[in-house]
């Protein structure tokens, strides 16, 4: 579960830093984070590995993270 918050985390800076930097257009980033083989849904994905008792916890941190990849 560690990892996938880490993961999550290092991908909001990397997004936060996307957006101030604004170098590619906005479909690209679209298309980077989420598209049908874009990031957030390789990270979304990582919930089959997460054991019964933490997937709460987890799917709650991914869908918090797909909202904040939309905005």
């Amino acid at each position: 579960m560690e990892t996938i918050e880490t993961l999550v985390d290092n991908y909001r800076k990397e997004i936060s830093a996307y957006a101030l930097n604004g170098n590619d257009t906005a479909e690209a980033f679209r298309i980077k984070y989420l598209g049908t083989k874009g990031i957030v849904k390789a990270v979304m994905g990582e919930m089959k590995s997460v054991s019964p008792e933490n997937r709460r916890t987890v799917g709650q941190l991914l869908n918090d993270f797909k909202i904040f990849t939309e905005q």
